[in-house]
C-alpha cells in the first residue's frame, strides 16, 4: 500500500505539515490503483505518521520534503521514503510511480 501525506487534500510540500494522509491499495503487478481512501494525520509528534501508516500497512510513502529524523522512523517501521514528488494529483503520482515514470528527488530538509 501507497501513502502521500496531504496538506488542505494537495499533497504535502513538507511532511510535517500534512493534516491528512492519501492511502492507496494497490496492485503492482497489474500497475493499477485497487481503492483509495483519506484517513486524517496523527498528532505532529516524532514517529506517531510512521508508526500509523505502519499499522495501515503502508509500505511506500510518497512525499515533498522530509526530515532527517522522521526519514530514519519510517525506516524503523520498514517503509519505504520516495522524496520530491511532483506537483500532481495524487492518483496522478500513484499512477506514475507503478509505471516508473515517478520523477523524484532527494529532499530532506534540515529541521
Amino acid at each position: 500500500m501507497i501513502a502521500i501525506p496531504l496538506t488542505k487534500g494537495s499533497p504535502a510540500r513538507m511532511l510535517g505539515k500534512c493534516d491528512k494522509v492519501a492511502i492507496f491499495q494497490v496492485d503492482r503487478h497489474g500497475k493499477r490503483v485497487l481503492y483509495e481512501s483519506i484517513h486524517e494525520a496523527p498528532p505532529h509528534e516524532p514517529g506517531q505518521l510512521p508508526l500509523r501508516l505502519h499499522q495501515l500497512g503502508i509500505d511506500v510513502v510518497l512525499t515533498g520534503e522530509m526530515g532527517k529524523m522522521a526519514r530514519a522512523f519510517f525506516q524503523q517501521e520498514g517503509i519505504a521514503v520516495v522524496l520530491n514528488i511532483p506537483p500532481k494529483t495524487p492518483a496522478q503520482i500513484v499512477s506514475d510511480f507503478l509505471e516508473g515514470k515517478l520523477t523524484t528527488g532527494d529532499l530532506v530538509c534540515d529541521h
